[in-house]
């Protein structure tokens, strides 16, 4: 007997087996996962686990009776890419990635830095090309990279001749960076670390915006404090070192004190 099957549309072949049950009340028993018992005749010897995959690998030999650990990254087979696509390494030849790092090597102190092949004002444009630097810290940058002086010398006269370095475009950019925060003193200290002539500093620092006027805008941090606990001693002392330090002079630090009592409460 055939019996169409209602998910594929296929005919099935039913057995007297098969039949028990049916037409008398009598379920037909399932296993646990819904499936028809299968018959003895059906059931077949299976082993109650696969076996576990092996690989042949060579043992490491022994050194002084211990053995030597190797790591199963060592056996496997790296393919190296390249622009024109894959590269297979040779058979039976094994590499890892850390093998084809460049080793840093420290250079030793006794030689001499080795300039580089391009002439000074070449490398010195190509450092002036990430960012700005002022002529006395340019110069000392070829040096130390090997150039001799007469060769640091040349490269700055001909990049400031190209207005590809000027000390005055570099004091005005670094002035402009630190202006907001900082009082006269500590823009002046920055100016002269960086080989910034007295001259040259002076006339940037004449063109910010007055001290009195920028301490105003630092000192307002401290407000929150002064609202909470009023301008005590403690206090007091905690604002004068940070504006001091900042490069602020007496008169500045005294206008921001008057001006954290005289403003307006901190909400």
């Amino acid at each position: 007997m055939y019996l169409i099957n209602s998910k594929t549309g296929k005919p099935v072949e039913v057995t007297d087996d098969d039949l028990k049950g049916y037409g008398s009340g009598e379920k037909p028993k399932r296993s646990s996962f819904g499936a028809r018992p299968k018959s003895k005749d059906d059931q077949t010897d299976r082993p109650s686990k696969l076996p576990q995959r092996t690989f042949e690998t060579e043992e490491a030999p022994a050194q002084d009776g211990v053995p030597k650990i190797t790591r199963s990254s060592d056996y496997k087979k790296k393919v190296a890419k390249t622009s024109f696509g894959t590269k297979k390494p040779a058979p039976g030849e094994y590499a890892r990635t850390s093998d084809n790092k460049p080793k840093y090597k420290a250079r030793d102190p006794a030689q001499p830095q080795q300039k580089p092949k391009q002439p000074a004002h070449q490398y010195a444009g190509w450092l002036l090309s990430k960012r700005e630097y002022s002529a006395a810290v340019l110069r000392r940058k070829l040096v130390l990279r090997g150039y001799s002086e007469q060769e640091a010398d040349d490269a700055l006269i001909l990049l400031q001749e190209l207005n590809y370095q000027s000390d005055e475009r570099y004091a005005e950019m670094k002035t402009r960076q630190i202006e907001p925060r900082v009082g006269d003193a500590r823009v002046a200290l920055t100016l002269r670390q960086k080989g910034i002539d007295e001259q040259l500093t002076k006339a940037t620092i004449e063109q910010m915006e007055p001290e009195d006027e920028r301490v105003v805008v630092v000192v307002e941090k401290f407000r929150k404090d002064v609202a909470q606990t009023g301008m005590t001693q403690e206090l007091r002392q905690k604002v004068y070192r940070f504006l001091a330090y900042r490069g602020f002079s007496g008169h500045s630090i005294n206008i921001a004190m008057e001006h954290l009592k005289s403003g307006p409460e901190y909400d």
